[in-house]
């Protein structure tokens, strides 16, 4: 019986490495309403986009990760936040711009923010995405 076998280890020790640099959280707006409302092939196209504009935004160190259904975070390579800063005015500049799906057009947005990494010595990868989980509710909140 064949299956996928992925080895998150060298990703681990990336993240341990990161845990202080600035992070970017990404939240596709209206994903379930776009499901709902224009079907799955229009939210696939959504997130397809959504993954466009911050991988253009993201340079070759970053690394770009989906979190959950409709959660990305973007791990950069730096403890200062002006690069992950880039990365959300670069994004932010698309929001509302149109993407088509078969004969439905529609608005993509993207909910994003900019955080600082704050991680002793040694970082619990449980509780970094709880840091970050804690980051894309306070995109929702702004």
């Amino acid at each position: 019986m064949g299956s996928i076998k992925y080895d998150l280890t060298q990703l681990y020790d990336v993240i341990q490495e990161r845990r202080n640099n600035a992070y970017v959280c990404e939240d596709l707006s209206r994903l379930m309403w776009i499901n709902d409302n224009l079907g799955r092939d229009a939210g696939d196209a959504a997130l397809l986009e959504l993954m466009r504009r911050v991988e253009n935004a993201c340079n070759d160190e970053d690394i770009f990760l989906r979190i959950g259904g409709d959660e990305f975070v973007v791990f950069t390579n730096s403890h200062e936040m002006e690069h992950a800063n880039e990365i959300v005015q670069e994004v932010t500049r698309k929001n509302n711009q149109t993407i088509k799906c078969g004969d439905k057009e529609f608005p993509v947005q993207v909910h994003i923010g900019a955080f600082q990494g704050n991680f002793e010595k040694h970082v619990n990868v449980k509780d970094m995405f709880v840091t970050i989980a804690e980051g894309i509710h306070e995109i929702h909140m702004r």
